[in-house]
């Protein structure tokens, strides 16, 4: 098993949903590949919670984590 890096931030710029990870990396997606998050409100948005591994949207039923974000596996629902 690989090891993962972890979250350390997420932010909203402009269109897009970005991701700090501990190995030094910047991710950004556009905001429109997670439709939850897309129809959200700013509020709904900011109102996240933030582990090493996953970030939880309970407001707007979202979660998104870090092997999904690298590499892809059912980000896009």
């Amino acid at each position: 098993m690989r090891e993962l890096p972890t979250f350390r931030r997420v932010f909203f710029q402009g269109e897009q949903i970005g991701f700090d990870l501990s190995d030094g990396r910047t991710t950004l997606i556009p905001l429109h590949w997670s439709k939850r998050l897309a129809d959200a409100s700013f509020e709904q948005r900011s109102a996240f919670e933030l582990t090493e591994l996953n970030i939880f949207w309970d407001e707007v039923d979202e979660v998104i984590g870090v092997e999904n974000l690298l590499y892809g596996r059912n980000l896009y629902l």
